[in-house]
């Protein structure tokens, strides 16, 4: 098998041993050649000396996902759309080998362009949308999406942790949020407040009063309206907007019909017992529960939005749930409707956590049984999985195997004796077996397989052409996008080095904007009344300060900003995190601004200039799905040695590489290495 470094790690070892710049006269010809590709980068005071790193990469090797995926912000809690999360930069989740879901900041936040995209839907109703080459976790490793076919289960998390930062508003504003989003009508700046449960009605009726608001009955039926307080007469009313629309407002809540609901982003920050308080209420409000035919917990909306924004809160509590279109015929009729159904196997965890309030479904709720579905929840059985079952039972002969099968029946509840064929006579086995036999069998090598869920995938369908997005986290080489596992870029991982961020060009220059202009926002004045009474307090010198202002900027901006933003004011340049920056090079101003703003930040500057003869360029310029038209790229070609002398003066280290395809290290079967032509990268300055 061809192991093949690339251009990046060649350059890491390779510029280690050229100590000197090599003479200006000895510099590639320039007027010659034709742009390929450059790249910047600000490496931080603390990384080795004169490390850096070019990033290149070959078109159609990326693997990314469709723009608005929700991908999860582990600072706040919230979903974002993966183009958001770029932009931002913000942290997010990824997966250990153990399965273990943890807090992760990517090294790349990347905008791959627009490309052909496959969209996945799974039994529980999510979806995800990728290119053809974007990687899902399946029990056998990762396969790609155009290798997945309908019946086949990939990996999503079985629980979301709790925000790195969460927010703990009075039960009396979860309460009544809930009831307004669940039941309340908020078409105007009248509130209204309808159901005819008299638990709820009074909950809710005890929580206006902490809002100063007056809750009183309405003209139609089970009809509650909530106002401002009549009892200050024509004073309580100059006040300002009725307080439930203030409240309503504070969560960025519009004038929604019941169809435009949505989640506020700021529940999303909700601690777990805030959060379980509200779901509570809103099942309270909104939910159902048979505890007849089908044993089940569920809720049906109008807003699919909502709905599945639910599904998403519930897994901070390890609910798993499934989602189906169910549309209502009323008078002629059709209306959107969408139904969640807790499964089974999740309803233990259910009643641990969501109270929903009222006594009545408290007791419908204690009627349901907890069970096992075996169609639910279960891990699917490939035939590479039956020969590590086999493996493992192997190890154990005669009486001593039928000595573990008999607890594993025990363990389970079983009264008839289980046989090793019950594991793998059907697609898939319930958790439960598995989970005996691995105890019994000390089977250690399938427990990953119980850490996470396993979703059946319904149907895979062509989704156009879409803009897409990607992130790389160094490691574990995963993140979690709409709650299923996405393996890293190939592409992206095997061009960056665990010292370097790859960041957007535009998106560096904001932040530096946002770092050079910390003064002038005051944002130390801002940390100082949040956390200090006495000013002379706030010594950014002093470690445990310096602390306290990054946690305190981490809850409103991504980790890079953060760092950045605390070395800056502290004085600290060797705490700069490292940046690379892959840009255009025809924009000699962004180079200019990229330099100057740098350095004002405290960064050493470093440009890397890779080029290729033109002839070569041209070649891989039409092979690319987006190539360049003929007139501009000459038009390039014209500017180029403009463009380097401008930048010549502003780096502190200059350095050309000749792209050329002899510039990887290979290594063949027997191991034999090849080493790349060591003249094509050269240091200038």
């Amino acid at each position: 098998m061809n192991d093949q470094r690339t251009l990046a790690e060649v350059f890491l070892e390779l510029h280690e041993g050229i100590e000197q710049p090599i003479p200006e006269d000895d510099a590639p010809d320039l007027d010659g050649q034709i742009y390929e590709g450059t790249v910047v980068t600000f490496s931080g005071a603390n990384s080795r000396n004169g490390e850096m790193i070019v990033v290149i990469g070959g078109p159609g090797t990326g693997k990314c996902i469709r723009f608005d995926t929700p991908v999860f912000n582990s600072n706040n809690g919230n979903y974002y759309p993966i183009k958001q999360i770029v932009h931002n930069w913000y942290d997010v989740l990824s997966k250990d080998s153990q399965g273990t879901i943890f807090q992760a900041t990517p090294n790349a936040f990347l905008n791959m362009g627009r490309k052909e995209c496959l969209r996945i839907k799974t039994i529980d109703g999510r979806e995800l949308s990728g290119t053809p080459e974007t990687m899902l976790m399946t029990v056998d490793g990762w396969k790609r999406i155009d290798e997945l076919s309908v019946g086949e289960h990939i990996e999503s998390v079985r629980q979301i942790p709790e925000p790195m930062f969460p927010e703990n508003p009075s039960n009396e504003e979860v309460v009544l949020l809930a009831a307004l989003l669940a039941e309340g009508g908020y078409t105007s700046d009248s509130v209204s407040f309808t159901n005819q449960d008299k638990e709820m009605v009074s909950l809710v009726s005890e929580s206006c009063k902490s809002f100063n608001a007056e809750f009183r009955k309405g003209t139609k039926k089970h009809c509650y309206m909530i106002r401002w307080n009549s009892a200050l007469g024509k004073h309580g009313k100059a006040l300002g907007t009725n307080p439930a629309r203030v409240l309503l407002n504070k969560y960025g809540c519009g004038y929604n019909l019941a169809k435009e609901k949505e989640i506020p982003e700021q529940v999303f920050s909700f601690s777990n017992e805030k959060l379980a308080l509200f779901l509570g209420v809103f099942w309270g409000c909104d939910g159902y529960f048979d505890y007849g035919r089908t044993n089940i917990a569920g809720i049906t909306l109008a807003s699919g939005k909502m709905i599945f924004q639910i599904q998403h809160l519930l897994l901070r509590f390890g609910i798993l749930s499934g989602i189906s279109y169910k549309p209502v015929k009323l008078k002629g009729k059709v209306f959107d409707s969408w139904r969640l159904s807790v499964y089974s196997t999740a309803m233990e965890n259910f009643k641990k956590h969501i109270n929903p309030i009222i006594k009545h479904k408290q007791n419908a709720l204690n009627k349901i049984q907890t069970c096992t579905n075996p169609n639910i929840d279960n891990i699917p059985i490939t035939q590479e999985i039956i020969e590590k079952i086999k493996k493992a039972t192997e190890l154990f002969t005669g009486k001593e195997r039928q000595q573990k099968l008999k607890k594993m029946s025990e363990s389970i509840g079983r009264l008839s004796p289980v046989r090793i064929t019950h594991l793998y006579r059907r697609k898939t086995v319930s958790r439960r077996l598995l989970k005996a036999f691995i105890e019994e069998f000390k089977a250690n090598e399938l427990l990953p397989l119980l850490t996470n869920h396993w979703c059946e995938i319904v149907s895979i369908k062509n989704d156009d052409i879409q803009e897409v997005h990607d992130l790389t986290i160094n490691g574990p080489d995963c993140f979690i996008a709409n709650d299923f596992i996405v393996h890293n870029s190939f592409a992206i991982k095997r061009i960056i080095a665990a010292e370097f961020t790859i960041v957007n060009s535009d998106r560096v220059l904001e932040m530096f904007a946002d770092v050079r202009n910390y003064k002038k926002n005051n944002i130390v004045g801002q940390f100082q009344r949040s956390k200090y009474s006495d000013p002379s307090q706030i010594d950014l010198k002093n470690p445990e300060v310096t602390r306290d202002f990054y946690n305190y900027l981490r809850k409103t901006s991504s980790n890079l900003l953060a760092k950045m933003m605390t070395a800056f004011a502290s004085r600290k340049p060797e705490d700069l995190p490292n940046l690379l920056i892959d840009t255009t090079g025809q924009n000699i101003k962004k180079l200019v601004d990229l330099a100057k703003y740098a350095k004002d930040v405290g960064y050493r500057t470093t440009l890397v200039y890779v080029f290729a003869d033109k002839k070569t360029a041209w070649e891989r310029n039409i092979a690319r799905s987006r190539s360049v038209p003929l007139d501009q790229f000459e038009k390039i070609h014209e500017v180029i040695p403009t463009i380097f002398k401008a930048a010549f003066s502003l780096y502190d280290r200059i350095w050309t590489v000749e792209s050329e395809n002899d510039l990887v290290w290979s290594k063949d079967k027997n191991g034999v290495v090849t080493k790349p032509n060591p003249d094509r990268v050269k240091r200038l300055k």
